[in-house]
C-alpha cells in the first residue's frame, strides 16, 4: 500500500527532446508522479531515436528515489496524429501552447497533457487537436524550454 501516488492520473505525451533533455523529462516526470510516459514525433521533432533500456533505468531510480507506488508506463514513440487519437482514453487532453488560453485546472482524473518539440508546435497539429476536442492552453507569458514546460504543466495538472 502506497499513499504517494497522485489522485490524478496523467498521461504525457512529449516530443521527443534533444540531448538529454529528453532523459531529464523522464526523471522528472516519474519523481512527480506522472503515470504514463509517450514520446511522441511531431512535425518539428529532430531526434528520433531513444535509447528505451536507458530510460526504463532511469526511470526505476526516479521512482525509487521519489517514493512511487508503481513505475510509469513507458510506451513505444508514436506519431503526432496517433497520440491524439490515443489521448481519447483520456477525460481531458491539455495541449499547451503559447497561443493557447490561460491554463485552467480541469476537474478530472485522467488528464492527457501534450507538450511540443523545440520550436513548438506546427500550426496544423494544434487545429488537428482543437479538432479532436483537446484544449489548448498556456502556461503564462514567458516561453519556456519544452522541458520546463513539461514539468510544470505535468505537476499543475496534478
Amino acid at each position: 500500500q502506497n499513499e504517494s501516488e497522485p489522485v490524478t492520473t496523467v498521461t504525457l505525451y512529449c516530443s521527443i527532446l534533444k540531448k538529454e533533455n529528453f532523459e531529464w523529462v523522464v526523471q522528472k516526470a516519474t519523481e512527480i508522479g506522472v503515470a504514463e510516459i509517450i514520446p511522441i514525433i511531431s512535425k518539428r521533432t529532430i531526434k528520433l531515436d531513444l535509447k528505451r533500456e536507458r530510460l526504463e533505468k532511469i526511470i526505476r531510480e526516479a521512482a525509487e528515489q521519489s517514493g512511487r507506488g508503481r513505475l510509469p508506463v513507458l510506451r513505444s514513440s508514436m506519431d503526432f496524429d496517433r497520440a491524439v487519437q490515443d489521448a481519447k482514453k483520456n477525460q481531458v487532453n491539455i495541449l499547451f501552447d503559447a497561443t493557447g488560453k490561460d491554463f485552467k485546472k480541469a476537474n478530472a482524473n485522467k488528464v492527457g497533457i501534450f507538450i511540443g518539440p523545440e520550436g513548438g508546435w506546427d500550426g496544423t497539429e494544434i487545429i488537428f487537436a482543437e479538432k479532436q476536442g483537446v484544449t489548448i492552453a498556456t502556461l503564462g507569458k514567458l516561453t519556456l524550454r519544452a522541458e520546463t514546460a513539461t514539468i510544470i504543466a505535468s505537476y499543475l495538472v496534478m
